[in-house]
């Protein structure tokens, strides 16, 4: 089996869901194929990464290996990253499209990721005085910085700290039963005194 792969991609392993759910005491079948973007999971086992990043990435740190379990951006399901080698189904991604690991239950951010817990808007009513801002015109969302990445701590961020976003920032992503925001570094707007 392939161990290395050129440029900054990685194959991973895909295991599919239940298609199956209990809706009221009832079985249901969930058909996914009309949707697969949204309706599929977005975890998946590496399963061979690059010698070394390179270009954009050659300040990251590769911080995966063979068998980590990643979660990853809804797209690898589609046609166009599939393939086989030798009899085995795996999907091609960019390093980038990665966005965090779990390894021993312990949740690891991927190159510039961060996962944010969502804040309902009775605890958005009870925040007041803002740190900073880099573009007052564009922040509507708040949340709880849950899990950063080495640049996110080289910003002065620790976990906890209620930051605020733009609107595009809310892209849902379940990470071992828990929603969260994913999100980049560049999309923090401000945070908020303790």
């Amino acid at each position: 089996m392939i161990k290395h792969v050129i440029g900054n991609n990685v194959l991973l392993h895909f295991q599919k869901t239940s298609d199956k759910m209990m809706v009221n005491g009832v079985e249901m079948y969930m058909d996914d194929s009309f949707n697969e973007d949204t309706l599929t999971n977005q975890d998946a086992v590496i399963a061979a990464t690059p010698r070394k990043l390179t270009g954009f990435f050659k300040d990251f740190n590769l911080d995966i290996k063979i068998g980590d379990k990643v979660y990853v951006h809804h797209f690898a399901t589609r046609k166009e990253h599939k393939l086989e080698v030798e009899g085995v189904k795996l999907t091609q991604l960019a390093y980038h499209q990665l966005y965090c690991k779990v390894v021993d239950g312990k949740i690891s951010m991927i190159g510039d990721h961060i996962l944010v817990e969502p804040m309902m808007e009775s605890d958005e009513d009870c925040m007041s005085g803002l740190l900073w801002l880099r573009d007052p015109e564009r922040i509507s969302k708040l949340g709880i910085l849950r899990y950063l990445n080495k640049f996110t701590k080289e910003l002065g961020y620790k976990e906890g700290d209620v930051i605020a976003f733009p609107d595009y920032g809310e892209y849902k992503l379940n990470v071992e039963g828990v929603e969260y925001f994913r999100m980049r570094n560049e999309d923090i707007r401000g945070k908020y005194k303790s």
